[in-house]
């Protein structure tokens, strides 16, 4: 053993031979060096629960309602849509087109019901999906598969129709220029337009 591993044994053992826990020793050091000035510092309980509280107010200052917040995940998905809609223009497969037919995917299953579609139609997101319908390249509707663009937009359409609400803003974007070349040409894809118009 060496001997300054002695030395610091020994400084752990009080005179009356009781041995002292080195913790406690070394803390007693630092409070004799704190200069009596200095103020306490918080428990960290009362730290910890001062942080919460000011993520709170951040949260609920920056997180409003959906239609209130640019950045709420439905103004996101409205401005994306908006932006790379001219991508869907080319017949070539890009990004921003995949990014558009995933968005109008959950817009779909999101406006099935009516208190959410209220919401989704005080957006510009039912305009870019009849108008993006209205201009595709893909003229052939055997080009319309599962879960294409056109597809999604076609259940997006079929939900909307469903409220009174969805049906005066379909009227409005004049929707049926957009579904009149699907319509009598048989399948799945010509029964949904059939429902639409």
């Amino acid at each position: 053993v060496s001997g300054s591993t002695i030395a610091t044994a020994s400084s752990t053992v009080s005179s009356t031979g009781a041995r002292r826990s080195p913790i406690r020793h070394r803390r007693g050091a630092r409070q004799q060096h704190r200069s009596p000035s200095s103020s306490p510092s918080p428990s960290p309980t009362a730290t910890t629960r001062k942080v919460y509280h000011h993520h709170r107010q951040q949260q609920q200052h920056c997180y409003g309602p959906p239609l209130d917040n640019n950045r709420s995940l439905l103004r996101i998905l409205e401005a994306m849509i908006r932006t790379y809609s001219p991508f869907l223009l080319s017949p070539v497969l890009s990004v921003e087109g995949e990014a558009i037919r995933w968005a109008v995917g959950l817009m779909s299953n999101l406006v099935s019901v009516e208190r959410r579609a209220d919401i989704v139609l005080h957006t510009d997101i039912p305009f870019y999906i009849v108008q993006n319908l209205r201009s595709t390249p893909r003229t052939n509707i055997n080009e319309w598969t599962e879960e294409s663009m056109e597809e999604m937009s076609l259940i997006f359409l079929c939900n909307l129709i469903k409220f009174e609400g969805g049906r005066e803003m379909l009227k409005t974007l004049e929707v049926n220029a957009a579904i009149e070349p699907v319509l009598g040409k048989g399948g799945i894809h010509a029964y949904r337009a059939g429902l639409i118009h």
